[in-house]
């Protein structure tokens, strides 16, 4: 036995010696051992750090197990970075929460270990150190991911990514076979161009549109994503029969100028494979970025706990009652979550996801969707709902409140599967009330619940967003037909300011909500006690059991998702002109930081006074009192004065402000006032030579009154 082990041993060694020695070499040369880590940072050298460079610092705690299997990873991975650390000017760094107990605490680390990524910001004329970003929760630590991490950071956050090499693999037919099939162990982002392999190399012919400027952003866009998808170019002239497969078979002919077309591919355990990128533009990579990070992090439906959701920070458990240690922009996070009864669910409940997966994804926000079977939803969503009461009514303007059980399960009990939906910054979580199980196998009502609820708290409106915020098709339909998106205006320069009016429109929102739930169960209790009335009368009578139990199968419809109003703003600062081009400021006025106006979700008409007819301010009151006399005027006590809704993009002064009747109708408006015009004069015409007529017959006629005239 030792004979044939030494047999072994031998036949190794000469393996290894006989061995290619580069490839040897290279597994050595993967990492340089012959460096140490740093110094570790503390209170004193933190700052002065993370304000030099980007930099990547570990927060950890030499007591926790992860923290432990996480060492010699985070090792490998400064040894097999350190070369491009010095070329590219960045670090990785650690911090040791123990001896450092007040750096970890003012940086907010509550579990470990924790990597954040800071960069150097000017703040007050001074270089600080910022956390711009934190290392994915749902990519396992490794050391190439660690080191991918790294390079995604460059070339987002630094201007010297122009000089890195493009992560974009070149696809052949065995590989494009696989990705198409989903037979893929992490996702693939694929650009298709109208081009040869031997063309994307050097120079794109005429067909190919613009695809010079989009080599360049689509290799740019490969560094940004290398941590969470692999990124692959698929030319069509060479591989044509793909390219059709894929569905586009224009792109293998070159008969036309085209530009290139962007797919995501995911592992087909998803329930679904491709995604088509919606935009054909990559000249804002940014978008394209937050595609791709949102399907790959998201396909995986994420099984969470309550508490996986607080760490995440769109559980809230209760709010600042000042903004003023807010970040601003402010963490707009979504987190959308399939909540399902472990016991009894079936394939068909969970058959929901890939549909929700794509509707998040074509969503502008900052949105991620999981599944969870935990008890403890509910009790979230009554928690928050029970915070939101203790936080308006901290409003000395407002009338005390108190938490109205009945009401709440009015408006969020629900059967399982069904979907809660909790924001940042945000104790009003919304829930899809579910009452039969079809209602979770509807893709259509679905759809419409996300695109509807799936919004920040207070999000920022820019050009980007519009098309999320409004919609033209709201006009036909009657369960939008009176939603509305409330837009403040900011200048992100004045932090003073600025924290005001946040405050004030956090304000507001969560006392609308409240009153708004308010008004429609009250209408709930009454329209059930009308109900009940008629069937103890119908009993009274004697009616035939037929027409008692019709009444009392009349369904009293659950209201509680109408007349919705999302808080937006608009920072003067960046989009001065938005309101114009919107056609929001018909008058010429000069809006100014905290001057609001409400527009109705189909971009028809808006409104920018007080019920006093001033401008509308941010002010929790005047919001308040406006809000409630558009959810229904016999709210309001207070007469309005002057308060009229204008027509979004009116061409006409404010003196002609009635043809806006005929503008708002378009063509159509303008040939029926046409008509109507001719029509009337028509008729005006008429009644003159009637009455021309009537007095020609009263002369007797042209001869006259038939009377003999004397000689």
């Amino acid at each position: 036995m030792r004979f044939l082990a030494c047999i072994l041993a031998l036949l190794w060694l000469h393996a290894t010696v006989a061995a290619p020695p580069g490839k040897i070499a290279d597994a050595k040369d993967a990492k340089d051992t012959t460096v140490q880590l740093p110094e570790e940072l503390t209170s004193e050298t933190f700052q002065a750090s993370v304000s030099e460079k980007l930099s990547l610092v570990e927060f950890y705690s030499p007591y926790c197990g992860h923290c432990k299997d996480l060492a010699p990873i985070w090792e490998d991975a400064f040894q097999a970075s350190f070369q491009e650390q010095l070329s590219l000017g960045i670090q990785m760094r650690q911090v040791n929460c123990v001896e450092s107990g007040d750096l970890c605490e003012k940086e907010g680390i509550n579990y470990y270990p924790y990597l954040r990524l800071y960069a150097p910001s000017v703040k007050d004329g001074k270089t600080v150190g910022k956390h711009i970003d934190t290392f994915p929760r749902t990519l396992s630590k490794t050391m190439e991911n660690i080191k991918n991490y790294l390079i995604n950071s460059v070339a987002e956050f630094d201007s010297d990514s122009a000089n890195l090499s493009s992560a974009s693999e070149e696809i052949d037919t065995d590989l494009g076979m696989d990705i198409v099939s989903g037979n893929i162990e992490e996702p693939y982002f694929v650009a298709l161009f109208s081009a040869t392999n031997e063309e994307y190399e050097g120079s794109f012919s005429d067909s190919c549109l613009d695809c010079i400027e989009h080599r360049r952003n689509w290799e740019k866009l490969s560094n940004l994503v290398v941590t969470s998808s692999k990124t692959g170019h698929l030319n069509c002239h060479s591989n044509p029969n793909l390219c059709k497969k894929m569905g586009f078979p224009q792109l293998a002919s070159g008969s036309k100028l085209l530009a290139p077309r962007y797919v995501m591919f995911v592992p087909k355990s998803a329930g679904r494979i491709r995604f088509d990128y919606p935009n054909k533009d990559i000249t804002d990579v940014s978008r394209m970025k937050a595609f791709v990070t949102k399907l790959s992090l998201n396909y995986k439906y994420e099984e969470v706990s309550p508490y996986d959701l607080q760490e995440l920070k769109v559980i809230t458990p209760q709010l600042p009652e000042s903004f003023k240690e807010v970040d601003f922009p402010l963490d707009n996070k979504l987190a959308v979550v399939f909540a399902y009864d472990k016991k009894s669910a079936t394939p068909e409940d969970k058959a929901i996801m890939p549909y929700i997966l794509e509707m998040v994804s074509l969503l502008p926000f900052n949105i991620d969707l999981y599944a969870s079977s935990s008890d403890l939803l509910e009790r979230i969503v009554e928690r928050e709902t029970q915070a939101l009461v203790e936080y308006v009514n901290k409003d000395s303007t407002f009338a005390d409140r108190s938490f109205d059980r009945k009401m709440f399960l009015a408006a969020s009990l629900t059967l399982r599967p069904t979907l809660y939906i909790y924001k940042a910054n945000s104790l009003t979580p919304v829930v899809f009330q579910t009452f039969a199980l079809e209602d979770m196998r509807m893709p259509d009502k679905i759809r419409k619940f996300v695109e509807k609820n799936a919004k920040p708290m207070l999000g920022e409106l820019t050009p980007f967003e519009v098309s999320s915020y409004f919609s033209k098709s709201s006009r036909k339909s009657e369960e939008d037909r009176d939603d509305k998106v409330l837009i403040t205006f900011i200048d992100s320069n004045n932090k003073d300011e600025l924290d005001k009016i946040l405050f004030d429109m956090s304000m507001a929102a969560h006392q609308y909500h409240l009153e708004k739930q308010e008004y429609f169960y009250n209408d709930l209790v009454t329209k059930r006690g009308i109900k009940d009335t008629d069937v103890a009368k119908l009993k009274e009578e004697n009616a035939q059991s037929t027409t008692i139990i019709e009444r009392m199968r009349k369904e009293i419809p659950h209201l509680f998702d109408r007349h919705n109003v999302v808080f937006t703003y608009i920072d003067l600062k960046t989009f001065p002109r938005l309101a114009d081009y919107l056609g929001l400021n018909i008058d010429g006025k000069q809006y100014v930081p905290g001057d609001t106006i409400v527009v109705s979700k189909s971009l028809s008409k808006y409104w920018d006074q007080n019920l006093a007819g001033q401008q509308l301010k941010s002010t929790p009151q005047e919001l308040r009192r406006v809000l409630k006399h558009l959810l229904d005027p016999k709210t309001t006590a207070e007469k309005p004065k002057g308060f009229r809704s204008k027509l979004v993009g009116s061409p006409y002064h404010r003196f002609l402000r009635v043809f806006d009747v005929v503008h708002q109708y378009g063509f159509f408006g303008y040939l029926i006032a046409f008509s109507v015009l001719y029509v009337g004069l028509a008729l005006v015409k008429q009644y003159k030579r009637l009455r021309k007529n009537a007095s020609y017959n009263r002369r007797g006629g042209i001869l006259g009154n038939g009377v003999a005239k004397a000689d």
